[in-house]
């Protein structure tokens, strides 16, 4: 089965995603708002990949029960996306290997 890719954020972000062919964007900055369009997205079948930027992900694991479920949705997987001029956090790669992988590479490496 072929998953499609998901962008949840603001203009400037979604028009990136649109540019590079990605049909499925939302254009939210509204934490109620996108949390409806995010409950949506997560219970379609066709979607792989949901991309939500960094400001509006905070927003939305403030409720302790979003933040669980979006930690532990595997299909589809949930990936934090930096806002424009934000420097991409080693915290947050980090995170994404461990949840393409499964392990943590920086264990056991003296860190």
């Amino acid at each position: 089965m072929t998953y499609k890719i998901a962008i949840l954020g603001n203009e400037l972000v979604c028009t990136g995603f649109e540019l590079a062919g990605v049909q499925d964007v939302y254009i939210e900055t509204n934490a109620s708002e996108a949390k409806s369009v995010l409950e949506q997205l997560l219970s379609r079948s066709d979607i792989g990949i949901i991309g939500i930027t960094s400001s509006l992900y905070r927003e939305l694991t403030r409720d302790p029960a979003m933040a669980r479920r979006l930690e532990l949705s595997t299909l589809p997987m949930i990936v934090e996306l930096p806002e424009y001029g934000e420097r991409v956090a080693e915290d947050m790669l980090r995170k994404l290997i461990i949840r393409a992988i499964g392990i943590d590479l920086e264990e056991g490496n003296g860190k």
